[in-house]
């Protein structure tokens, strides 16, 4: 889809299906009275009264106009002025966006909206951001397509000419991509997506992009080099397992910074192992890769935004299987970095593959390392579906990562990393460490505190998007149900916080 940034005293012989216009709460301020005659301003004004349109957020109201610059005018409440932020502004325009494709679709124009309580960089992103993610379909499968309107040109008019906003509408067009590329991995199918999968669409990126190159482990290495989660996972399966290593180095020369490692779950499919799961509980475990997804999506849009930084990434990718030769409960395996794990139940899977990416990534001498694992149900039972659970060792890592994920609209609640429950994990086994706790509360934490025996660096994060990875239902304007693609956009902005910093030093 074409978006475009124009200056409305430039355009001529301009023409859109519809305009979308946003106006604060209770605010006699309107945008759209600009574009109005004075006998359509009077049935704006009657239409709003009809219908007790305040301007709160999440509200709307479409005006048949059939003019000569555009047809329809849809005004979208942007909620109070003092409480105004980009994810509002995302909703907002998201909301209007899928009014549009309820008249039918076509070509829509957004009037900016002025305030000083948003940069207009980030309304830039915001506003690219709604279009594309809420015109998103994942209908790959269906026999008769989705028939609700498509958006196929976008223009966002601005009253001055803004390069800030520009920018961010490049960024926001980018940051999207990155996020529609993970949702379809995720949305696909368990038998689509395998291990080997996830190594072709890595190698592919590394191809499309001079600045990435990639080693993929296969079974043969996982065992040369010691990679005994992996292996001990993936022995129930016939499908192969991989590690995989990307690195991202500009060309150019990367700025003076810290190496930023991003680790991702990539379990492909998970039964449960021989602790099998109810079938309930089984029927979207295709999503268990949607954190290796998410990091595949970051790195799919490097080739548009070339940030000067260094960047890893680390995928850890099998299935979880009952076969016949599946490790059993009780048995032992031996970590990447030498530490021994008593799997006490095979579900509890994927903190024993991290536990490998996560040694290893320490290892390649990472300034900064963030996972990102669909790791527990007890995260989505404490947090809900909205909101990740952010585990870390480093206060100010932790700081940064709200406020991006703030900015990027994908909210997370910090969870301590709580010392005294560690020894649910390390006291009472045959080995050094057991994969599940004893005690059966805090699931999400006792799982961090798993993951944090395999970290050796000051400055590690654990995020958890167990909950947030998959919508059974919409919950948010801008995201179907299925894949939501989080955390790729705190990801994005995370890196680009660190540009900004070392540009600014």
């Amino acid at each position: 889809m074409e978006i475009s940034v124009k200056h409305l005293n430039a355009l001529k012989n301009f023409k859109t299906d519809f305009l979308i216009c946003f106006v604060t709460a209770k605010s006699a301020k309107n945008s759209a009275r600009a574009f109005l005659s004075p006998a359509l301003q009077k049935r704006f004004q009657e239409e709003c009264m009809r219908a007790d349109f305040q301007g709160e957020l999440g509200t709307h109201i479409a005006l048949d106009v059939q003019g000569k610059f555009f047809t329809k005018l849809i005004v979208s409440g942007l909620g109070e002025e003092q409480a105004l932020a980009i994810e509002k502004i995302r909703r907002s325009a998201a909301g209007a966006v899928k009014t549009a494709k309820n008249f039918g679709g076509g070509e829509i124009a957004f009037h900016a909206p002025e305030t000083p309580r948003v940069s207009p960089e980030h309304i830039g992103i915001a506003l690219s951001e709604a279009v594309l993610l809420t015109d998103y379909v994942f209908d790959q499968y269906k026999s008769k397509k989705v028939k609700t309107g498509k958006i196929i040109k976008t223009v966002v008019l601005s009253v001055q000419e803004d390069k800030a906003l520009a920018q961010g509408v490049r960024r926001g067009v980018a940051y999207a991509s990155g996020t529609i590329f993970a949702r379809n991995l995720v949305n696909e199918p368990g038998s689509s997506i395998l291990p080997k999968t996830l190594a072709e669409h890595a190698q592919a990126i590394a191809k499309e992009d001079e600045d990435i190159s990639v080693t993929v482990f296969n079974r043969d290495a996982l065992k040369k080099h010691g990679f005994g989660g992996i292996l001990g996972i993936s022995q129930g399966s016939p499908e192969e397992p991989y590690f995989i290593h990307l690195v991202y180095k500009p060309k150019a020369g990367a700025k003076k910074s810290e190496k930023i490692g991003i680790v991702g779950k990539g379990v492909t499919f998970d039964t449960g192992g021989l602790s099998l799961k109810p079938a309930k509980y089984m029927e979207t475990m295709k999503i268990d890769m949607a954190g290796a997804a998410a990091l595949l999506g970051v790195f799919k849009v490097f080739k548009e935004v070339k940030p000067s930084l260094e960047i890893h990434g680390f995928i850890a990718t099998c299935d979880n299987m009952p076969f016949a030769n599946a490790v059993k409960p009780g048995d032992i395996i031996t970590s990447y970095n030498g530490k021994t794990i008593e799997v006490a139940n095979t579900d509890a899977e994927g903190r024993i593959i991290l536990a490998d990416a996560l040694a290893y990534a320490c290892e390649q001498k990472m300034d900064v390392i963030i996972d990102i694992a669909t790791l527990t149900g007890a995260c989505l039972y404490a947090l809900g579906t909205e909101i990740g659970g952010l585990f870390t060792n480093d206060d100010a890592l932790a700081q940064e990562i709200l406020s991006v994920g703030e900015v990027a609209g994908e909210d997370y609640c910090r969870l301590p990393l709580y010392e005294y429950y560690k020894e649910s994990i390390t006291k009472n086994t045959i080995a050094d460490i057991k994969n599940i706790s004893a005690m059966p509360e805090a699931g999400a934490l006792t799982a961090a505190l798993f993951l944090q025996e395999f970290v050796t660096i000051k400055k590690w994060a654990h995020i958890d998007i167990g909950g947030s990875a998959y919508y059974e239902s919409s919950k948010t304007p801008y995201i179907p149900s299925g894949a939501t693609g989080n955390p790729v956009r705190t990801l994005l902005h995370f890196l680009h916080l660190h540009e900004t910093k070392i540009s600014s030093a």
